[in-house]
């Protein structure tokens, strides 16, 4: 048998090429056939596309799912390049990224968004009745230029901004045809926060319901936040269909399961730290905890949940091989939250098991799963630090 390794440890991480070809590899004009079996790219581009060229959609057109920003997907300049999307890879799934609970400045003089889809604008238009002040009354922003709009209204849950942001979205997917097949959500959160970039700029404390009691001292702003998040997702589900996938960013969907039912995927930030500091060991645990089946709602027949990095090229290989173990999808950053292209190439097939469980935690713990093409594999230390991350293969394995 002839083993061919792909080795990445933790001192040393690199991308290499393994495993029995590519078969989503695009030819001149070929369509593209997405077979099963992992692993399983997604697109994540935090731009626009309109001005992408036949190369970079035919590299787009190797994913399963694309995510970018909704309002282009919307714009009539968008829709060759979907149609070139959709005729290299019929199945290929577009989502659209919006904020859950924010809404980007537009300045007075809208010339510098001349262009810009309608989207966006009629977005901003909709809640511009919905800011969140502090207790001095400014305008609460989490981030510069990063309005945060207030979940709460008479003290309750803001319906009336439920129904005018779902709206929303349903009109423009009936004026475009249905050109979203979903929807990624950044992000879902416990509580609002002044970041370090705005507190010289933002005076006060946060307050959303006017009630003199600020929002970390007062369960019930709490409370009403989260509800306002499930039932704006619950909305889109209710309006939308079972069928449109809605995939969550934020700590909330790792910790929430009311929340997670209703949501079709997990988007994992910066993984495997998610943000909050867990090892290797730990963010793995954590994504396979998450993929049991009943966590999340299925749509088309399978969870969408995606693994991203932001931490250096090492890391894609990283998701690459947790993403087979969890069965979700994986990929690749260099350094922005922009398409570039993949550069990994691994094809393991088929799964044939589930994963198995070796060592102990206080030594070196190791995953496997064995899949038609190879076996991949993650080992880890006591610390929680990788040890090894691989994807073994043999060609011609489990004929």
């Amino acid at each position: 048998m002839h083993l061919v390794r792909a080795l990445l440890v933790a001192a040393a991480l690199i991308p290499l090429s393994c495993g029995a070809g590519d078969p989503a590899s695009p030819g001149s004009g070929t369509p593209i056939h997405i077979t099963s079996g992992y692993p399983q790219r997604g697109v994540v581009h935090g731009a626009s596309f309109l001005s992408w060229d036949s190369e970079t959609i035919a590299e787009a057109a190797r994913g399963k799912i694309m995510i970018a920003p909704i309002e282009f997907y919307f714009a009539p300049a968008a829709e060759d390049i979907i149609s070139e999307l959709k005729s290299l890879n019929p199945d290929i799934r577009l989502l659209g990224y919006q904020l859950v609970m924010g809404v980007p400045t537009l300045w007075a003089d809208t010339s510098g968004i001349a262009g810009q889809p309608s989207y966006k604008r009629e977005y901003f238009e909709a809640v511009v009745d919905d800011w969140a002040y502090t207790t001095t009354g400014d305008t609460l922003m989490l981030w510069p230029d990063l309005i945060f709009l207030n979940p709460i209204r008479s003290d309750a849950v803001n319906r009336t901004l439920i129904a005018e942001l779902v709206g929303l979205i349903e009109k423009y997917q009936s004026l475009s045809g249905g050109v979203i097949d979903g929807m990624m959500h950044d992000y879902f959160m416990d509580g609002p926060y002044l970041s370090p970039y705005v507190k010289e700029h933002v005076s006060g404390e946060i307050d959303l319901d006017g009630d003199g009691a600020v929002f970390v001292d007062d369960s019930t702003e709490r409370d009403l936040l989260i509800a306002y998040q499930k039932e704006y997702a619950s909305e889109i589900r209710r309006r939308l269909g079972d069928d449109f996938i809605q995939v969550g960013n934020g700590l909330l969907p790792h910790t929430d399961g009311e929340l997670a039912s209703i949501l079709n995927g997990i988007f994992y930030e910066d993984f495997p730290q998610c943000r909050i500091g867990l090892t290797d060991r730990d963010g793995l645990q954590r994504l396979l905890a998450h993929h049991v089946k009943g966590y999340l709602a299925e749509a088309r027949g399978r969870t969408w949940s995606i693994v991203t990095n932001e931490r250096g090229l090492g890391n894609n290989m990283f998701c690459l091989v947790a993403s087979m173990m969890a069965g979700c999808l994986y990929t690749e950053l260099h350094g922005e939250n922009l398409f570039t292209g993949w550069t990994l190439n691994v094809w393991g097939g088929d799964p044939r098991g589930g994963i198995i469980r070796e060592g102990h935690a206080d030594s070196l713990l190791t995953f496997r799963r064995e899949f038609r093409y190879g076996e991949a594999r993650m080992s880890f230390l006591p610390s929680g630090r990788r040890s090894e991350v691989v994807f073994e293969s043999a060609i011609g394995f489990g004929e």
